[in-house]
């Protein structure tokens, strides 16, 4: 825990939200909808849900996920300008998350 905490403080705080980051973020969205299929097998294979749960719900949530922080990175210089950062959130996974929680770290 000590190392943790250790590693956060060392972050730098006043990181900025660069274009590329948006970028970035909508092409990884847009390659797993691409590839949903694939994903959602692999989904269900590690959890075994079924397929159909796997594709209507756990992959879209990846999708909007990343959509969404992308759109929030975009926004981050104009309507955010004047917010400063008050530190990091984080969060631990006690079960079995699957693919969403790979993808999304």
């Amino acid at each position: 825990m000590n190392q943790c905490v250790l590693s956060v403080n060392c972050v730098n705080l006043n990181y900025n939200v660069k274009q590329v980051d948006v970028v970035w973020m909508c092409s990884v969205a847009r390659h797993v909808q691409k590839h949903m299929r694939l994903l959602a097998v692999v989904e269900s294979l590690d959890n075994g849900k079924p397929i159909r749960e796997s594709r209507d719900a756990d992959v879209q949530v990846i999708v909007r996920h990343l959509y969404h922080h992308a759109g929030w990175a975009q926004l981050a210089e104009t309507e955010m300008a004047d917010w400063k950062p008050v530190g990091w959130l984080t969060y631990r996974v006690f079960q079995k998350s699957g693919t969403p929680v790979l993808i999304l770290r």
